[in-house]
């Protein structure tokens, strides 16, 4: 049987899916791309982030303190605070994401 190589943006979205609990890549037929319980994932793979965000966010980690996760909320000027976004690592987010669904999965 021949099969064809993965493409890395759907290696990327299974990875992500299998991480995340309860996680599963939804394909390009969906609205998102991984969905789980609590979270509706939309992944881009891409080339490079912008220069700025990268900026910022090591300006983030550099000014963090031990035990804390650092976090970058950005807006662009003029628009409505809620509409800001925010950046930090998959890692972190991960750690935070998976202690939500516990929280919220919980056995009462």
């Amino acid at each position: 049987m021949n099969t064809m190589p993965d493409k890395s943006w759907k290696a990327f979205e299974r990875r992500l899916a299998l991480d995340r609990l309860d996680g599963k890549r939804t394909g390009p037929t969906y609205k998102e791309d991984v969905e789980s319980k609590y979270f509706s994932l939309e992944a881009k793979l891409l080339k490079s982030l912008p220069k700025m965000m990268q900026k910022a966010y090591e300006q983030a980690v550099k000014n963090c303190p031990a035990g804390k996760f650092p976090v970058v909320i950005a807006k662009e000027k003029g628009r409505n605070d809620g509409n800001a976004f925010v950046l930090m690592n998959y890692v972190d987010w991960n750690a935070i994401a998976s202690a939500y669904e516990w929280f919220w999965n919980e056995p009462e």
